[in-house]
Formats: structure tokens, C-alpha cells, sequence
């Protein structure tokens, strides 16, 4: 779990390198955009000494179409560069969200681990608090569980504490949680 936490760390930093060089190229597109739109505006000045109307309506077509083109390409590059980051925040999203379960979740038996079962405790004693009601909290542990992995071996003894956890979720209902608390402790909301 540290592992992946350590990999989803290093892609955010990644995303933040991501999103600062976006930012910086949008602003050098953007500078050249407005660069070339104050050219324009010196060109268009230029335009006005011109005393052929003929050769005035031409240079003036040119350098609309010009002005044109350069506005239609500065759109396309913003809308590929916002679907680009929107892309790759929904796949940093998807990322953080399954570090986050993944993180809350205890790795052999699918229920809240520890970190989860603080988190969950810490919400239900202040609402409580708040609205006055009650919860009940229980501890179940596994009796002899030491005798089981000593004379079955660890494997066996997994197979007990996730047959445990397995069963407990099954008694409780979707609204109650049921998180591993220790090795074979498991606590109950």
C-alpha cells in the first residue's frame, strides 16, 4: 500500500508539472496571439495611407483572413490542451479515488482497516453528539487464533480471519461498518 501510495504521489507531482508547463505555453500562445494581433493592428494602420481602394479592399481581405486563421488556430490549440488536462485529471481522479479505497481498506479481507474504522468512529461520535442519538460500537476478536497459525500455519490462519471478516460483514447491515482492527480484532459500528 505504500508502494502505491508512493506511485500516486509521484504522478501529482507529475500532473503539477503538467498543469505548469500548460499554463506557461498557454501564456506564450497567448503573448504570440496578442503579439500578432498588435501587428495586425500596425498593418491595419499602414492600410489607412494606402489611396487605391482597389488595393485597400484587397490588403484589408488578406489581413482579416489572416487575422481569421490566427484566431481558429489559437481555439483549436486551447480546446486540445484544456481536453488534454481534462483527460488526464479524470485519470489522476480515478487514480486518487482507488489510492484512497485502497488506502482505507484493509488487503485480506476487503473490510475498512484500521485508518478507516478512526476516520468512520471520529463522524459517528460527533453526529451523535449532535443529533443526541446512540451507535453501538463492538470488538470481536478471534479466540486461539495463535493456536490456528502455530498448528495450521499462516496461510490457514489468513483463510480464519478473512472467512471472519467475510461473515461479520454478512451479519451487518449496508449502513454499519465492520473494519479489521488488529490482526484478528475486528471492531463493529
Amino acid at each position: 500500500a505504500r508502494a502505491y501510495l508512493l506511485e500516486r504521489e509521484r504522478e501529482y507531482a507529475e500532473l503539477i508539472d503538467v498543469l505548469r508547463d500548460t499554463v506557461s505555453r498557454l501564456a506564450g500562445e497567448s503573448s504570440a496571439f496578442h503579439a500578432e494581433l498588435i501587428a495586425s493592428s500596425d498593418r491595419m494602420e499602414r492600410l489607412v495611407e494606402i489611396d487605391d481602394l482597389r488595393e485597400l479592399k484587397t490588403k484589408i481581405a488578406r489581413e482579416s483572413s489572416r487575422l481569421r486563421e490566427a484566431t481558429e488556430e489559437q481555439k483549436r490549440n486551447e480546446e486540445k490542451t484544456r481536453t488534454r488536462l481534462h483527460r488526464r485529471i479524470e485519470t489522476l481522479q480515478a487514480s486518487l479515488d482507488e489510492a484512497q479505497e485502497q488506502a482505507a481498506t484493509d488487503a485480506l479481507t476487503g473490510v475498512a482497516n484500521r485508518g478507516r474504522f478512526d476516520e468512520v468512529m471520529q463522524r459517528w461520535v460527533e453526529a451523535a453528539a449532535q443529533a443526541g442519538e446512540t451507535f453501538a460500537l463492538g470488538i470481536a476478536d478471534i479466540d486461539n487464533f495463535k493456536t490456528i497459525n502455530d498448528t495450521h500455519g499462516h496461510p490457514v490462519g489468513d483463510r480464519v480471519i478473512l472467512a471472519t471478516a467475510q461473515w461479520l460483514q454478512s451479519s451487518m447491515r449496508d449502513t454499519d461498518v465492520v473494519a479489521r482492527y488488529g490482526g484478528e480484532e475486528f471492531a463493529l459500528l
